[in-house]
């Protein structure tokens, strides 16, 4: 085994434990990811099916795709975390326009706010310049949220 291979693995143990922690943790994980089907860009590309299948070969699709079985193994491994709650519901295809990714994040927090009452927290993990200027015109334009959204930038 290679010096890179067991540090790779040390690292996505790490991210695991971190995402396991943040599950723990909360009442409600949302998952909203810019990856994409692999099945639709099959079927809007299909010249590039060989190359879409190199990225499927492991549990769960390497970026920038994430199929179906991979969305269901990443929420079946989050109820496992959860035990006694909801796990953590893995919304793919997140926009890549800033003001539709900001509706989405408004949508998912204004349903939640519904369900729980208005007395919540909200932690948002972006790891983008679009999740960061998301999230901002959000705090921006609902003052009413914005000292309820703590926003954590990997």
């Amino acid at each position: 085994m290679s010096v890179f291979y067991k540090k790779q693995r040390r690292i996505l143990l790490e991210a695991f434990r971190f995402f396991k922690r943040i599950i723990q943790s909360s009442d409600e994980v949302w998952l909203l990811t810019s990856r994409f089907d692999p099945d639709k860009i099959r079927e809007r590309f299909p010249f590039l099916r060989r190359v879409i299948d190199l990225f499927q070969r492991k549990v769960i699709d390497d970026f920038p795709f994430l199929d179906g079985a991979s969305i269901s193994r990443i929420e079946r491994l989050a109820y496992l975390f959860k035990q006694d709650k909801q796990g953590a519901a893995v919304l793919s295809e997140k926009s890549l326009n800033i003001k539709k990714r900001k509706e989405q994040l408004l949508r998912l927090i204004e349903n939640f706010r519904q369900k729980n009452g208005e007395d919540i927290v909200v932690y948002i993990i972006g790891s983008s310049l679009f999740d960061r200027r998301a999230v901002l015109g959000l705090c921006q334009e609902n003052a009413n949220l914005a000292s309820k959204i703590v926003y954590i930038d990997t």
